[in-house]
């Protein structure tokens, strides 16, 4: 009979402890998004840089005009005398991101300007790369751990350097992609669920539109399963996280492949 009243304190402490960890991991977020509004408070809302309004130029074009013709767009505004194919030269995550954002906030009746979303779209997504942080240390390590990561990956200048607010380029939201990708492929490993594999695949997936960076992953990835086999630590979870990657990865190349062949034979 005394085991239900040993059970009862371990309850109450585990309970009292995620608590702890959600408002610590929401003080994290809030630390790691006002942390890069300096830039805002000393030079206003604006975009800085020439990639970075690019990008705001796209995105503005998106939202005024529809994916259709963001797609088939060409600028001759950029790279002149020569102009570019918008829709086959740039990695569409972030703008098509940003633009999400900004019709979710009007459809509230929020009436923000597509510039000022751009503008805090890197230190929102900076609060996300830092929680992802904090669930892949927790998977690994524990939630001790996760909670000194993301406290890190928050105040770290390199990263705020690419993730300050105006500075409106692709490490913006593929940072966070890049984390949470790794995080999914753990937690498939130590789950081996079926459900975590396709969040990791479509996870790697919005890491492919929104950054070159990509190949980190698709090269770390085989390169794990490689060693795993060779070691002899090959599992029915390992076949699981990694078989929907790769085919994620066929019909990335299928699609492309099929997108340069209409470039090519267009009108």
């Amino acid at each position: 009979m005394a085991a239900p009243e040993a059970t009862q304190p371990t309850t109450l402490r585990h309970a009292f402890g995620n608590v702890l960890s959600f408002f610590i991991l929401l003080l994290i977020g809030v630390l790691a998004f006002s942390i890069r509004l300096f830039s805002v408070i000393k030079y206003e809302s604006v975009i800085h840089e020439f990639d970075p309004y690019f990008n705001y130029r796209v995105t503005q074009y998106l939202t005024k005009n529809g994916v259709y013709d963001f797609w088939n767009w060409f600028d001759d505004r950029t790279w002149y005398p020569l102009g570019r194919v918008i829709g086959g030269t740039v990695y569409p995550g972030l703008t098509l991101t940003a633009g999400t954002l900004w019709r979710i906030l009007n459809s509230l009746n929020i009436p923000l300007s597509v510039e000022t979303v751009c503008v805090f779209t890197a230190p929102i997504f900076s609060a996300f790369a830092s929680w992802a942080t904090y669930l892949l240390t927790k998977e690994v390590k524990g939630a001790g751990a996760g909670l000194t990561a993301a406290a890190l990956l928050a105040m770290v200048p390199s990263y705020i350097s690419r993730s300050v607010a105006g500075s409106y380029d692709n490490e913006a939201v593929a940072i966070f992609a890049l984390i949470f990708t790794f995080y999914l492929y753990i937690k498939t490993l130590n789950t081996g669920s079926l459900f975590y594999a396709t969040l990791n695949a479509i996870a790697y997936f919005y890491m492919v539109c929104s950054w070159g960076g990509y190949t980190f992953i698709i090269n770390l990835i085989p390169m794990h399963v490689l060693l795993c086999i060779v070691t002899g630590r090959y599992s029915p979870r390992l076949y699981i996280a990694y078989a929907p990657l790769v085919s994620i990865l066929v019909h990335k190349n299928l699609f492309n492949i099929m997108h340069v062949y209409l470039l090519q034979h267009e009108g």
